[in-house]
């Protein structure tokens, strides 16, 4: 596959490039506006009220070796990342002031990532995606977002790389520990004498994983074109590629995780893997249709399709769950069974943004479409059937026997206005208004024949005030309150035959088969932040303190769902506060620091599980008042660079506070059960995690005109550290007082290795 993407990059060079090359050295005609066109959900330093950390392409050249992007976010300021593997390839996890990746809205160029079914975002599609990016930018907390995904915990902005019109490209190789290879490839340049220019990029990012089997292999292409005119600008984009991974979403025992073997375990067996594409279009037009008036459109298409291949010892195969069986789906016993779940997704979008600079601010209004189109389907491929209750006799398994099949919808409507006044000298007050409706249903259900119907409905004010008291101090504060409605899954999981649908809606429609008004309710958030910022010369100093307060938060319920991804369910109430401090700057010696510090206090104000239990009755387990799980209490990084000569070296450090396994707070309010022999304490103690990394600039042996050369190296966990870096724990018994805790280790000590080349 690799071959083949980079064969297709090759020819078009060739072909494209010819027509660039009537003139390489040539930029496009005079008075081509050339301007980097941004998306209007990036915020601004000094205008937007909002806390938020810019990288741009310099420092993501720097930072990017290939990593899953998540694992790249989660080197920010109060952000978390965590990947199956151990070595932040392959599956990997972001968390933002303790919010999952669920509640965190990711945009490429404006256009949203997240998937509208389960609002999780899938960076393994994106196989070194950063490579080809110009600016991330992570805002913490409800941010600046107009529209696209649920915002509750951060926004993240993914902007490419504006194309150059001079021809020329780059070609990058790294090598390091764990089987880890990187290839990646670039070229563009103007097309011919026109107003288009162009660029090709190819990858190739592959890792054996630290824990044993945790490969992945992952193939990116992106094809892009931009015109540009005085009065408009027209930027076409196509990207994606295939991905397959060896499954590891099962951590390991506690007691494994100091043996340097038996910790890189995988519980799941070599062959369980995912392979998965999603290409997506993107084509976006801005236009200037008067003196300040801009109108700017994007249209997009996000097409995914691939499945999961899974392992079963013994399978009890019923997928008409308390219904009678029948021939099409009888109730067996199967013996090692490997079944198959896929998924086919459509998505397609339209943004239509219109914005007015006037003498007294800038007037922003659009509106945002989505429809939505996925098919679930599972099915057992291969396995015996046990003949007798002993499974003593076991029978070939015939033709696959279906699991489930049906369909989801969703369809998204979002209008939204913005106006920023000036109101004063350096003052701009923000006023927000979002009206949003999203409608769920599902169809098409081929094994029992359900459907439902589901309607979500709120409206998001916002008002922030942003004060630039100097040229180098500002202040602002936001205010908050938003609504983000439940995944597919929350609502009512089809996929799992013992799940009555009656438990989860308040109506049944008989004639259709057809349930409606769900009792799985949206979170509702008040936001307040309030922050300062200072910036002089190379000295930047940016201070932030919020408070987050939930109703019907979702969090942690204990265990994971079959793609790995911790269960969740609604809370009563809930408080995430804390207080984030960012920092640079240049001392004596031509020694740059950097760093952050971030403390938060994230708890459980009132929530209350009730459990049957087997000989009758109910358990109650009292949450109310613990820290919410899965998250650390602080987080603190510091990194020292200087440059000798050719050579960049930066040493930087991490500490991460500790993190709970479970919304007990190991067992705060129930210590007894901690007496309970084989328990293991449902907490990750806090680690420290050190990293070094030199680059050489060796530009001057580059041969070619204008060519560039650098050569890095990088050293992960410096001091070979044996740490956990994520968990989770959930009860074995129904009154809640034994658990099993499971840990997911961080690689030991790595390297990598790699060049780049510039032409």
């Amino acid at each position: 596959m690799t071959s083949r993407i980079l064969g297709f990059s090759l020819t078009a060079v060739l072909v494209l490039g010819s027509v660039a090359r009537a003139d390489d050295e040539t930029p496009v005609p005079t008075g081509v506006e050339e301007r980097v066109v941004v998306s209007d959900t990036v915020a601004q330093d000094r205008r937007d009220p909002a806390s938020f950390t810019d990288i741009g392409p310099e420092t993501i050249g720097w930072r990017n070796s290939g990593q899953d992007l998540s694992t790249f976010l989660g080197e920010t300021i109060n952000a978390y990342s965590y990947s199956d593997a151990g070595n932040g390839y392959g599956y990997s996890y972001l968390r933002l002031r303790g919010f999952d990746q669920t509640r965190i809205a990711v945009n490429v160029n404006g256009v949203p990532l997240n998937t509208p079914e389960s609002h999780q975002v899938y960076t393994i599609d994106l196989g070194d995606f950063a490579g080809g990016l110009d600016l991330v930018q992570i805002q913490r907390g409800p941010g600046t977002a107009l529209y696209g995904s649920p915002a509750v915990g951060g926004v993240v902005n993914l902007e490419t790389a504006p194309l150059s019109t001079a021809a020329g490209g780059a070609l990058d190789a790294a090598y390091g520990s764990f089987g880890t290879a990187r290839l990646s490839f670039r070229y563009g340049g103007a097309v011919g004498t026109t107003h288009w220019a162009w660029m090709v990029r190819a990858a190739h990012v592959e890792s054996d994983g630290y824990r044993t089997p945790s490969w992945s292999r992952q193939t990116y292409l992106h094809l892009a074109f931009e015109r540009f005119d005085p009065g408009s600008v027209w930027r076409i984009q196509a990207f994606g590629g295939p991905e397959k991974t060896q499954l590891a979403y099962y951590g390991v025992p506690f007691a494994d995780l100091g043996d340097r073997t038996l910790r890189r375990q995988n519980a799941l067996r070599d062959g369980e893997t995912d392979s998965f594409l999603q290409p997506q279009l993107q084509v976006m037009n801005d236009r200037r249709v008067a003196p300040g008036v801009f109108l700017r459109n994007t249209w997009y298409a996000i097409l995914g399709n691939g499945a999961y291949r899974q392992f079963a010892d013994a399978l009890a195969y019923d997928p008409l769950g308390p219904a009678p069986p029948t021939p099409a789906y009888p109730e067996e016993t199967l013996q090692s069974a490997w079944t198959r779940r896929s998924l086919d997704n459509r998505q397609f979008g339209w943004i239509p943004r219109v914005s007015w600079d006037h003498r007294g601010g800038q007037l922003t209004a659009g509106l945002e479409l989505l429809v939505h189109r996925g098919r679930h389907e599972g099915k057992v491929t291969d396995g015996g059937v046990c003949s007798d209750p002993t499974c003593a006799s076991v029978t070939p398994l015939g033709p696959s026997l279906t699991l489930y099949d049906f369909t989801n919808a969703k369809d998204t409507m979002n209008v939204f206005v913005r106006e920023a006044v000036r109101a004063g000298a350096g003052v701009t007050v923000n006023l927000e208004l979002q009206g949003t409706r999203h409608r769920f249903a599902m169809r098409d259900d081929r094994v029992r024949g359900n459907s439902w119907d589901a309607a979500y409905a709120f409206l998001t004010p916002r008002v922030g005030v942003n004060w630039n008291v100097t040229d180098r101090w500002n202040a602002y504060l936001q205010l908050v309150r938003t609504e983000s409605e439940p995944p597919f899954n929350n609502i009512w999981d089809p996929e799992d035959p013992t799940d009555d649908p009656a438990g989860h809606f308040r109506s049944f429609d008989p004639a259709k088969n057809r349930w409606s008004d769900p009792l799985a309710r949206p979170e509702r958030l008040l936001s307040a932040e309030i922050g300062a910022g200072y910036r002089h010369g190379s000295t930047f100093v940016k201070f932030d303190a919020y408070r987050m307060d939930f109703r019907d938060e979702l969090v942690y319920a204990g265990g994971i769902d079959a793609d790995g991804i911790p269960i969740t369910t609604n809370a009563g109430r809930s408080l995430h506060q804390g207080i984030e401090i960012d920092a640079s700057g240049r001392i004596p010696g031509q020694v740059d620091l950097s760093g952050y510090a971030a403390f938060s206090r994230d708890v459980l104000q009132d929530s209350t599980l009730y459990s049957p239990l087997a000989g009758g009755g109910t358990a109650t387990i009292d949450y109310s008042g613990n820290r919410i799980a899965l998250f650390p209490d602080s987080m603190v990084r510091l990194a020292i660079a200087r440059t000798f000569g050719p050579v960049r070296v930066e040493l930087s450090g991490r500490r991460v506070g500790r993190i709970f396994l479970d919304n007990s707070q190991n067992e705060r309010k129930t210590p007894a059960n901690r007496e309970v022999p084989g328990y293991v304490d449902k907490t990750i103690d806090p680690f420290t995690l050190a990293a070094v990394q030199a680059v050489a600039d060796l530009s001057r042996f580059a041969k070619a005109k204008a060519g560039s050369l650098t050569v890095r190296l990088r050293i992960d966990n410096l001091f070979d550290a044996t740490v956990a870096q994520f968990g989770y724990s959930y009860p074995v018994d129904a009154a809640y007082t034994q658990f099993s805790s499971e840990f997911f280790p961080a690689s030991t000590r790595g390297f990598l290795v790699g060049v780049s080349y510039g032409f």
